[in-house]
């Protein structure tokens, strides 16, 4: 809805709404924006964009000049040195495209996404189709059935398809994907928390924020036991900074701020309940009471340097830079 808003403001200038020449703008726009996506182009020579704009025109009796020239305007098209165009924003070049494959025959829709999502396993296309896919999610009738094609087949803890499908469930309602799914995804997501499950740091981190984003209660548990992870062992502990497991603990702790509120018993240590409760009122003065108390759990004491980090006001960087020279708060 927002890029669907974005390319209707952007188009009102040059041609409004209730131009006739809008929907053959749009639908233009959207052959263009297929063509680039399946061929793989971020721009395009001008008389390959002229071809497409007059396989879409047909017979209709409109200047294609005018209509090239007026979507550049609107600066949905940019001029890319002497003679080439790309679209001004690649999200807007995924959002045509996933609505040109909207605009498929249901036989070939669905060759087209099967065609897609079996190149997934290569982190090129991956990469490529992620948008687009995100996108098309939220205009497919039946987005169960779009997760089910990227699943198939695949191990959830490995690779990066859960990530696009936790990205499909944040553009849809909860009502639009059948509840085993998105559970069953939920779950992929709680299990790549842990290193024997993912040993990738970064992906574990991206784990912990699709879980906040979600604002997944069922996480709590185990998304508090990571930002409590720190081990006493100095030689262990160095290990994990090595491994840059602390990104982990930060986003594990962004995301339960995100999903507050919970019931306090999803917490073992009740001090950590309160300084996200303090961290969300932006009460730096409780915060840096309780990051000073040495005999604070790690996990709180994770919290509160997380939270003032993030609140940023000028008392809370004098604290952090207090508690950071002082080595017996290493840990944190």
């Amino acid at each position: 809805e927002v890029l669907s808003n974005v390319v209707d403001d952007m188009l009102e200038p040059e041609i409004p709404r209730n131009s006739f020449l809008r929907q053959y703008a749009e639908h233009s726009l959207y052959a263009l924006a297929w063509d680039m996506q399946w061929n793989r182009y971020r721009s395009r020579k001008e008389p390959a964009v002229y071809e497409i704009f007059s396989k879409e025109r047909k017979y209709r009796e409109y200047e294609l000049d005018a209509l090239f020239n007026s979507l550049v305007n609107s600066g949905i098209l940019v001029s890319v040195g002497a003679d080439m165009v790309r679209f001004a924003y690649d999200g807007i070049q995924a959002y045509c495209c996933a609505k040109a494959i909207m605009e498929f025959d249901k036989k070939r829709r669905d060759q087209v996404l099967d065609d897609i999502t079996a190149s997934l396993g290569r982190l090129t296309r991956y990469w490529w189709w992620e948008e687009t896919i995100i996108l098309l999610s939220g205009l497919v009738n039946n987005p169960t059935k779009l997760l089910r094609t990227i699943d198939f087949g695949m191990d959830m803890l490995k690779g990066e398809h859960l990530f696009l499908m936790a990205r499909c469930l944040l553009e849809n309602s909860p009502k639009r994907i059948k509840p085993e799914l998105r559970n069953q995804i939920v779950g992929n997501l709680i299990l790549r928390l842990l290193k024997e499950n993912d040993p990738q740091p970064a992906r574990r981190a991206m784990a912990a924020d699709l879980l906040g984003q979600l604002r997944e209660e069922s996480a709590v548990e185990e998304l508090a036991r990571k930002v409590a992870s720190y081990d006493e062992d100095k030689e262990r502990w160095e290990q994990e900074l090595h491994e840059n497991d602390s990104m982990v603990r930060m986003q594990a702790a962004f995301a339960l701020k995100a999903i507050m509120p919970f019931p306090r018993e999803k917490i073992e240590d009740p001090l950590m309940y309160e300084l996200l409760q303090w961290w969300i009122d932006g009460n730096v003065t409780a915060i840096n009471r309780e990051l000073l108390v040495n005999e604070q759990s790690s996990g709180a004491r994770a919290i509160a340097a997380f939270a003032l980090g993030d609140l940023q006001t000028d008392t809370a960087k004098k604290i952090l830079i207090f508690a950071f020279l002082d080595l017996s708060l290493i840990h944190i």
